[in-house]
């Protein structure tokens, strides 16, 4: 369930946008597709081609109240960057309803981002195969840290300090690394709503309980990266771009 979402060109959403293009992409090989998301949200949405309206489902589904959340909040787009992770506690108030929705469904597949971390254990319950889309390169996932450390407790960096310096788990030499105001607005959204699960635990959770992760990436930019993301996550990998998209789709074809 895409929540995340970023202002572009009169509310096109661009972190939602490539979900509903895989969609798209799905439901003209002829699967039937449920997008499940927020009313707004999908209001958001471009118009469906009518040849594949028939095929997809938007299924819309509310927010409950979250205390402290604007009404009608729905994406990062709808609040500061301080309340970010009041969107996250709304998505996890969800879980019932969309747990209900995918029993009753009878899905082969989910795919999501990583802010809904329940998602993949929820689906495997109901025996249905769990893909976690990433929408960023292989070199942000890869440098977030693997699962084993980000779900484990066992993540060395403490200090802010820490963060900006390579982590011992990229195996070969690089200049990529944090820049003190990205990790430090992090940390400081994180530390407000210590409830909430971080979303770097979110993330390596999604990343160690999904069959399949896809990443926005091709191989000619980097490939090493790729490759070691392979390595970490422990699951089927699949690059995710125009001239990769295919593989993933077939991938997903030959499970069902």
């Amino acid at each position: 369930m895409p929540v995340d979402a970023y202002n572009y060109n009169e509310n096109i959403d661009i972190l939602f946008i490539p979900f509903f293009h895989l969609s798209r992409h799905l439901a003209q090989k002829g699967h039937k597709i449920s997008f499940i998301s927020t009313p707004r949200n999908l209001q958001r949405l471009p118009k469906i081609p009518q040849n594949l309206s028939p095929l997809v489902n938007l299924a819309s589904l509310p927010f409950p109240h979250i205390p402290n959340l604007t009404p009608h909040a729905e994406s990062s787009t709808d609040v500061t960057y301080s309340k970010q992770m009041l969107l996250r506690m709304a998505l996890d108030e969800l879980q019932p309803t969309i747990t209900c929705f995918v029993e009753s469904s009878k899905l082969d597949w989910m795919i999501c981002d990583f802010a809904s971390h329940w998602l993949p254990p929820t689906a495997a319950e109901l025996s249905v195969r769990c893909c976690f889309f990433g929408l960023f390169n292989a070199a942000l996932h890869c440098l977030v840290g693997p699962p084993s450390v980000l779900v484990g407790g066992s993540d060395p960096r403490k200090m802010v300090e820490d963060f900006f310096r390579v982590p011992e788990w990229i195996p070969f030499e690089s200049n990529v690394v944090f820049r003190s105001y990205e990790i430090t607005k992090f940390i400081q959204a994180s530390s407000e709503y210590t409830s909430v699960t971080p979303d770097m635990v979110r993330m390596g959770a999604t990343i160690r309980d999904s069959e399949v992760v896809a990443v926005r990436t091709c191989n000619e930019l980097e490939p090493e990266w790729f490759d070691l993301l392979g390595e970490l996550s422990s699951a089927a990998t699949f690059l995710h771009s125009q001239e990769y998209q295919q593989q993933l789709i077939l991938y997903l074809h030959s499970k069902l």
